[in-house]
C-alpha cells in the first residue's frame, strides 16, 4: 500500500511569522519596511543616508557651517538638498592603528547615527576621529556622539 505524500508548504509560509511569538512583530517590520521607500530610523544603513563620493566629502569640508570637537572626535557638518541626513566617517589608520578599534569606532558612530537621524534634519554629516579615539570606551564614545549631534544642530540652526 502507498501512502499519498503529504502536501509541501509554500515558501512564503517558512517566512511568516507565528502568531503571538515575539518575531511576529519585528517580521511585520521588517516587511513594511521593505515595502515602504522612506527612510526608517533604528534600522539598516543604506546607500541613500551615505556619504559615498570623494565630491559629496568635499562638499562638507569645504562648506562647513558648523562643527563640534571634543578630545576623541570631531563632526562636521553642512545643509545637503536630499532632504535626509547622510553620513560619512573618515576614520584614520594613524591615530586607530588596528582595523578592529576603527571598525568598533565606526560600528557606534554608525548606530548613534541611527538613532539620532531624525534631529538631523537635511545635514551632511563627516565625523573624523582624533588622537584620544582608540582611547575612549564604548559608552563614553556613545555619550561624546550624542552630545555632538545636538551640538551640531543647535549649531546649524543659528547659522
Amino acid at each position: 500500500m502507498v501512502l499519498p505524500m503529504p502536501k509541501q508548504p509554500k515558501a512564503e509560509a517558512f517566512n511568516a511569522p507565528v502568531p503571538g511569538s515575539q518575531n511576529s512583530a519585528k517580521s511585520s517590520a521588517l516587511n513594511d519596511n521593505r515595502k515602504d521607500n522612506r527612510i526608517v530610523v533604528g534600522c539598516r544603513f543604506p546607500r541613500r543616508v551615505r556619504l559615498l563620493s570623494g565630491r559629496d566629502f568635499q562638499t562638507v569640508f569645504k562648506g562647513t557651517e558648523c562643527r563640534s570637537s571634543d578630545n576623541a572626535l570631531t563632526v562636521l557638518a553642512a545643509r545637503n538638498t536630499v532632504g535626509h541626513a547622510r553620513l560619512g566617517l573618515a576614520i584614520s589608520k594613524r591615530f586607530i592603528k588596528h582595523a578592529v578599534g576603527r571598525n568598533r569606532v565606526k560600528r557606534l558612530v554608525r548606530d548613534s547615527f541611527r538613532q539620532h537621524q531624525s534631529l538631523l534634519g537635511n545635514l551632511d554629516v563627516v565625523v573624523l576621529s582624533r588622537e584620544a579615539t582608540a582611547r575612549v570606551n564604548n559608552r563614553e564614545l556613545t555619550k561624546a556622539l550624542e552630545a555632538h549631534w545636538r551640538r551640531v544642530v543647535k549649531r546649524c540652526e543659528k547659522s
